[in-house]
């Protein structure tokens, strides 16, 4: 009888023992989590294409999308280690990042306008007495926040006049029609949903199309995807899985372009008769963007004063060492 009980004490103990085993050791298809910020931009659409598609899922990685409004906030959160990464940060912000704080991020995509693939106007009020771009001479001309976006504006400016002879105005998306309706500014550089809005609504009349490839440079390689550097040196294997599902959310928006609007509308909020007519830019991979082009657009936000030193880009990109 004593036997039996030892005997059944010992079968119990093996028994809990392995039970906690099972319950507590790593699931072979647990997933990594990651928190990956983005703008609620429709030209940011990748990310929204890789999460509805789950694409992430397939790679074997949880990628958490943060809605962070100002790329400056998420780059700065790039860098705090919040995010894993960011779609998109201005060029001018990772520039920036770069002179002060080398090595801290990592370009694996990039969107782009240019002469062929643009949605980027010059607009002025429905109406108005402004009919060519000299007229704005003396006026205000509002765009963007940030000092890129003003430097673009003065770029295309500079062309017809003197940088100086023009007042910039930094105005929010959400300012930015009212303001043109209102009388605030004369004319508005802005982009994607907001010109369409703009045009379709009867709020504004176009002054020039796709200004930036005609004026400033073509192809304009303005605003990067990005991974963090430790995050890629510490988990490179992570890095590639949100590498690869971006890359075919990209290569599934130049396939499917009716689908890709339903999801863009869907997560931005567009109305679908404005998405339908949004101009997509290029999504273009790290291994496939124009270098020098890129390197044009850093050295003349140096020559604009927009960074304090010449960057050489060349050390930006993601490349597949980092990721081994």
């Amino acid at each position: 009888m004593k036997n039996r009980l030892i005997l059944g004490i010992v079968l119990t103990v093996v028994v809990a023992t392995a039970v906690l085993f099972v319950t507590h050791r790593p699931s072979a298809t647990a997933q990594t989590e990651v928190a990956f910020g983005y703008q609620p931009f429709g030209n940011n659409l990748p990310i929204f294409v890789a999460l509805e598609k789950g694409y992430f899922t397939e790679q074997g990685i949880n990628v958490k999308p943060v809605k962070i409004i100002s790329a400056n906030d998420a780059a700065n959160a790039v860098v705090m280690g919040d995010l894993v990464g960011n779609a998109t940060v201005p060029l001018n912000v990772v520039l920036n990042i770069e002179e002060n704080q080398p090595g801290l991020m990592k370009i694996f995509m990039v969107k782009a306008t240019s002469k062929t693939t643009w949605s980027d106007y010059l607009l002025v009020k429905k109406g108005s007495a402004i009919k060519n771009v000299e007229q704005l001479k003396g006026k205000k001309v509002g765009g963007y926040p940030g000092s890129a976006q003003q430097t673009l504006i003065k770029l295309i400016l500079g062309k017809f006049m003197a940088a100086n002879d023009v007042l910039t105005v930094e105005m929010p998306p959400n300012t930015q029609l009212q303001g043109l309706d209102s009388g605030q500014i004369e004319a508005l550089l802005t982009y994607d949903e907001l010109a369409i809005t703009a045009l379709e609504n009867g709020i504004a009349d176009v002054l020039i199309e796709n200004p930036i490839s005609k004026y400033v440079v073509d192809p304009m390689y303005g605003f990067p995807y990005v991974l963090s550097a430790k995050f890629v040196k510490e988990q490179p294997s992570a890095a590639r899985k949100i590498r690869d599902a971006m890359y075919k959310a990209a290569d599934f928006i130049k396939a499917n372009d009716a689908e890709a609007r339903q999801i863009m509308c869907k997560w931005v909020g567009t109305k679908p008769e404005i998405g339908a007519k949004v101009r997509f830019w290029d999504q273009v991979k790290a291994e496939d963007i124009n270098k020098a082009a890129l390197q044009k657009m850093a050295d003349i936000l140096f020559d604009a004063g927009v960074t304090k030193k010449r960057i050489d880009t060349s050390a930006l990109y993601l490349t597949e060492k980092d990721l081994l």
